[in-house]
């Protein structure tokens, strides 16, 4: 999710502030866009399965 739109389909508002910390690891740790969507695609497959 990389706009604050995508966040608010993907999450109840309830939750955005028990999610951003979480979210803004995630950034932080995964600086690279590649990396990111490889790790992002295998968790929406895993959920998809």
């Amino acid at each position: 999710m990389r706009r604050a739109s995508e966040l608010a389909k993907g999450f109840p508002m309830k939750y955005w502030e028990k999610i951003n910390p979480i979210l803004v690891r995630f950034g932080k740790t995964y600086t690279s866009r590649k990396k990111k969507d490889e790790l992002l695609e295998n968790i929406k497959n895993i959920d998809g399965s």
